[in-house]
């Protein structure tokens, strides 16, 4: 457990808890060096299993090797001593697209202006060779307030792009391939025969773009989970019909 005004190493304070989930806490901190804030995210050694473990490092090492405005930037990880481990980051100001979204539908024109600094966003994670896999309103976070300055957050599921020898030659474990919010996932990552690929979150860009203009999750389940787990499944309500004012193009 992280207390209130305890220490990370020599460097980092922690403030006050900010919200957690299953294994992971995230922190406000303080970095003493630079006197900045930092958010702290503290994945619990004493709770989580080998794999949590792993993947928590991997989200770390993906995170570190990104250096851009449009990803939340890496400042450092490490281990305390209960053997958590522990990734900080910088401390964001502004609201995440969920939060913007709560006050009703972006215009076509601020959806334009969303969609283009979206784009970049995943442009350079996937030039880079990682894979977000989790693309959703809550992990698109508006700098400022501004939809012109999406940074991505949560590298959590994040992957390195595989090649389609590289993913043959694995054994896949179905128990391991974590999926994000059902919601935005792109029908493949539900097939053990398919690759991963960087189409995935540009497939989960098109949900979230869907929403922003009318304000209603793209795919939603009404009769059964296992349209809830498969978004080919789902209902898919028209966008035509939701935002007549969409321009033709778009549609």
């Amino acid at each position: 457990m992280v207390l209130r005004q305890s220490r990370l190493g020599e460097r980092f304070l922690i403030e006050h808890l900010m919200g957690s989930g299953g294994t992971a806490s995230v922190y406000k901190g303080v970095d003493l060096v630079s006197s900045r804030p930092v958010a702290i995210k503290v994945q619990s050694g004493l709770h989580s299993s080998q794999e949590q473990l792993e993947r928590f490092e991997q989200e770390c090492h993906n995170l570190a090797a990104l250096n851009h405005p449009a990803v939340v930037q890496y400042v450092a990880h490490g281990s305390s001593p209960d053997g958590s481990i522990y990734l900080v980051m910088e401390w964001l100001v502004g609201e995440d697209l969920s939060e913007h979204l709560r006050r009703g539908p972006l215009t076509v024109a601020e959806s334009g202006e969303f969609l283009t600094s979206a784009v970049r966003a995943l442009a350079y994670i996937h030039q880079r060779g990682v894979m977000h896999l989790d693309i959703k309103p809550s992990n698109l976070f508006l700098r400022h307030f501004h939809l012109h300055e999406v940074t991505l957050i949560d590298f959590g599921l994040s992957r390195q792009v595989l090649l389609q020898s590289e993913y043959n030659s694995k054994i896949v474990d179905p128990a391991q391939l974590r999926c994000g919010t059902p919601y935005y996932v792109a029908p493949e990552v539900f097939d053990l025969n398919q690759v991963r690929t960087p189409a995935a979150d540009v497939f989960s860009l098109g949900c979230v773009m869907f929403e922003c203009l009318t304000g209603q999750a793209l795919f939603y389940a009404e009769q059964s989970d296992r349209a809830l787990i498969n978004p080919a499944l789902a209902s898919r309500p028209k966008l035509q019909v939701l935002c007549p004012q969409m321009p033709s193009a778009w549609i």
